[in-house]
């Protein structure tokens, strides 16, 4: 099955974020998104446990 793009999207932003340390800032300025937009989709998904 293909992946969304919303899908995508997260699998992006995860993988940002950890090249930042979960630096939220530090994330939200690589992905060229205001901060408070990052943590809205954040809050959206909470992380999954590992």
């Amino acid at each position: 099955e293909p992946l969304s793009v919303a899908r995508l999207e997260w699998e992006h932003i995860q993988k940002v974020l950890g090249e930042h340390d979960g630096n939220i800032s530090a994330t939200a300025r690589a992905l060229k998104m205001h901060r408070r937009t990052l943590q809205r989709k954040l809050d959206k998904h909470p992380p999954k446990a590992e």
